[in-house]
């Protein structure tokens, strides 16, 4: 294991209060093989409030209240680069009024692609949030510490985007390139 691999490992111990034994952090590839490997160390504790849902609304209103984007344009499925307005200072103005860290989506990011041979392989899977709910994930993720009552968690969802907070955070990958099947190695450069 390399020392980042070590680093990002004992930062979710320590966000989890949990000790992941050496050969099953062997075995992580991917985000889903440590939100599992955390997963079987901790007791949920379901609550009746679904914080992603809360989140979602709360950018909801106030994408209505400050843009005038209606409701019935800001869903869960709506593609993120016909939502949001196109400007400059938007992700900086977002985060100045609401308090949340936001990902940056931009209209001309795509996924880099390179060729060899004849064939065509993607550098990264994903470049952009291309829908509300990926940005909400994100939002979700960059702000772990505000959301999920560490190590209390309540669901799969808690642990998986405070897996990829503490991985944006601690290797510096802007969060769009982070998604549960991402893997640490090969899409992160992780040795």
């Amino acid at each position: 294991m390399s020392l980042d691999s070590v680093e990002l490992l004992i930062e979710w111990e320590k966000a989890f209060a949990i000790s992941i034994p050496d050969l099953e952090a062997e075995n992580i590839v991917t985000v889903s093989d440590a939100t599992e490997a955390i997963l079987r160390q901790v007791a949920l504790s379901p609550t009746p409030h679904c914080k992603s849902q809360w989140l979602f609304y709360q950018f909801q209103t106030y994408f209505e209240q400050t843009f005038h984007i209606p409701k019935e344009k800001f869903l869960p499925s709506a593609h993120s680069i016909n939502v949001f307005p196109a400007t400059d200072t938007l992700w900086d103005t977002i985060e100045a009024d609401t308090g949340w860290l936001v990902p940056r989506v931009h209209k001309d990011e795509r996924p880099s692609e390179f060729r060899f041979m004849g064939f065509t392989w993607g550098k990264y899977k994903q470049s952009t949030p291309y829908t509300i709910r990926h940005f909400i994930d994100y939002v979700f993720a960059l702000n772990y510490t505000k959301l999920v009552s560490l190590p209390v968690v309540c669901n799969r969802y808690e642990v998986e985007k405070t897996i990829m907070g503490i991985t944006t955070h601690c290797l510096g990958v802007p969060i769009h390139r982070i998604r549960p099947d991402t893997r640490f190695v090969d899409d992160l450069g992780l040795d």
